[in-house]
């Protein structure tokens, strides 16, 4: 990889901490980030930023180019639960506790119970 240019050691160290890669155009697509990471990729159409955390993980645009640049296309986009969705009964629970401490405030926690394998309303 050509860093080289790189002499001091602070750039050194937040390009090692948030990378920006180019989007392949041929061959295969990038792996995703390591857990706790993030990092920029560069494609066709613009800057998108990637991230991941135990929860979460996260590739949505930031920069939109004006022009078509001469890298691969990024896949699908968003923000997707590292542990799938939310079941329905429990968004029903969190709507129904709300509406009934109307016009007092509620507040939840929704976590994932690693022991249960499952989501669990605090």
């Amino acid at each position: 990889m050509m860093t080289d240019y790189l002499i001091d050691k602070r750039d050194q160290i937040i390009f090692g901490e948030t990378p920006t890669l180019m989007q392949p155009l041929h061959g295969e697509s990038l792996p995703k980030p390591e857990t706790g990471k993030h990092r920029f990729v560069i494609a066709s159409d613009g800057v998108y930023v990637e991230a991941v955390n135990p929860a979460l993980e996260v590739r949505l645009q930031v920069a939109k180019s004006s022009i078509n640049l001469p890298y691969g296309r990024i896949g699908a986009v968003g923000v997707r639960l590292a542990n799938g969705q939310i079941p329905k009964r429990i968004l029903q629970d969190v709507c129904e506790k709300t509406f009934h401490c109307a016009p007092n405030e509620w507040a939840g926690l929704v976590v994932w119970d690693k022991i249960r394998c499952e989501y669990a309303l605090y």
